[in-house]
């Protein structure tokens, strides 16, 4: 193929990686192992519109609320005090964050956003693919958008298949 570099967009802030290249001709040769992490601070979110890096709008500490839901059910039962949690196969993954966009990257942001794939990353580790909605701007001065929008994470593959 003559493929001479390789981008991992799926790595984590404060992880470390180990990689090696493999070259193939009637067998195959293995370069030695090269090791590296990264350190990032703030949310990165990319799609095939691009990437974007996004920081907080006021101070080093970027607000955030994530509501983590299992499906559940509460059976309540004759000669019980209490219910029964009966446990579903489903759960859901959301987080409200809170950025600053400037003037020049909201047309990129929002086409982000609106793609079918994007990933997301954040200096805490967290990454995972997912669908950006409920997205609010608050004009920021001259300067750009306080912006608030909701992540959710799902499933890398979104094929239904009906069987």
């Amino acid at each position: 193929d003559g493929v001479t570099e390789y981008v991992d967009k799926e790595m984590k802030s404060g992880v470390r990686y180990a990689y090696k290249a493999r070259a193939y001709n009637t067998g195959y040769s293995d370069s030695a192992v090269k090791s590296t992490s990264a350190e990032f601070d703030g949310i990165y979110l990319q799609s095939d519109a691009g990437t974007i890096h996004l920081t907080s709008a006021e101070d080093k500490y970027m607000q955030h609320t994530e509501t983590m839901e299992q499906e559940m059910a509460l059976i309540k039962y004759s000669g019980r005090e209490l219910p029964v949690a009966e446990y579903g196969e489903h759960r859901t993954r959301q987080a409200q964050k809170k950025a600053f966009v400037s003037h020049k990257d909201k047309k990129r942001f929002e086409e982000i956003c609106h793609s079918e794939k994007v990933f997301y990353r954040d200096g805490d580790g967290n990454a995972f693919e997912c669908a950006v909605s409920s997205v609010q701007y608050t004009r920021y001065m001259n300067a750009g958008y306080h912006v608030s929008f909701v992540v959710a994470e799902v499933e890398k593959e979104g094929v239904v298949l009906n069987v």
